[in-house]
Parts: C-alpha cells; sequence; structure tokens
C-alpha cells in the first residue's frame, strides 16, 4: 500500500515542521505606539506653553487608546460616536468633557488612517498549551467567519 522511497524518511518531517511553523505564525494589527500628527489638536498661532500642554493630553489620551480603547474596539471596528468610559486622562486639563469629546472625535478621525496601524508578524507556540481551544478559536475567526456561521 505505501510505497518506500528514499527521500520519505525526510520529506515527512519536512512537512511536519512546516506544518507546525504554518499553524505557529501569528499576524497583529495593533495601533502604533507613536501618536499621528493628525491627533494633536493644538494650533500652530498658540502660544508655546498652551501647545506644550496640549501636546501632553494628546499624548495621554493617545496613551488611553494603545492601553485600552485598542483591545476593546480592534483593527476594522466602528468606534461609537460617544467615548466609552474608559477613555479617561488624570492629566491637568484633560479631564474636562469638551476634552474627552474632541479627542474622541479626533480618535474616530485616525482610526481607519493606515498609518494608525502597525502589522507584526510572529512564530508563537502557545497553542501547544491547549491545543483544543486553540483549534476552535482558529475554526471560529477564519472558517466560521467566512461561511457565516454564529
Amino acid at each position: 500500500m505505501f510505497i518506500k522511497r528514499g527521500y520519505d524518511r525526510i520529506l515527512a518531517p519536512v512537512l511536519a515542521v512546516g506544518f507546525l511553523m504554518f499553524v505557529s505564525f501569528n499576524t497583529t494589527i495593533q495601533v502604533r505606539k507613536d501618536m499621528p500628527r493628525e491627533f494633536v489638536a493644538a494650533s500652530s498661532s498658540w502660544p508655546a506653553q498652551k501647545q506644550a500642554a496640549e501636546n501632553k493630553i494628546a499624548a495621554a489620551y493617545w496613551d488611553c487608546v494603545v492601553k485600552n480603547i485598542q483591545w476593546k474596539y480592534g483593527y476594522g471596528y466602528t468606534l461609537p460616536q460617544n467615548p466609552p468610559d474608559d477613555f479617561t486622562v488624570s492629566v491637568p486639563g484633560g479631564t474636562d468633557p469638551e476634552v474627552r469629546a474632541r479627542y474622541w472625535q479626533k480618535l474616530r478621525s485616525v482610526w481607519y488612517l493606515s498609518s494608525t496601524w502597525e502589522k507584526t508578524h510572529d512564530i508563537s507556540f502557545e497553542w501547544m498549551s491547549n491545543p483544543v481551544e486553540s483549534a476552535n478559536h482558529w475554526l471560529k475567526t477564519h472558517v466560521w467567519k467566512s461561511v457565516a456561521l454564529p
């Protein structure tokens, strides 16, 4: 039934390692850690002190985006009209509801820009710790989504 060839001893392990690498390859899309220029609401006509304060507020809100918002609303998701409760900062001047709403609208305007996102590729063998759950997750994200199953 099986044909025994000399190179079968090499081919089987090479195919097994190739399959292992294929299932361990991950692509991750995350918000860039560096804030886009379009996100800052400072005007060049403002005094230097006001620009510095506004840059500090913008940096704090961008840090909030990197640490909280991107995990709640991932790449490709639509952001709600109003900011969520966890879109807050503790920087002086940044707690004002108008400032918070302004930076939320700024985030909504840069959310879909390709310069806002960063795609990384890596190899991870974490799936081996629980292969059944990992296979189920992979099926849900790749197969079931493409055939529109719940």
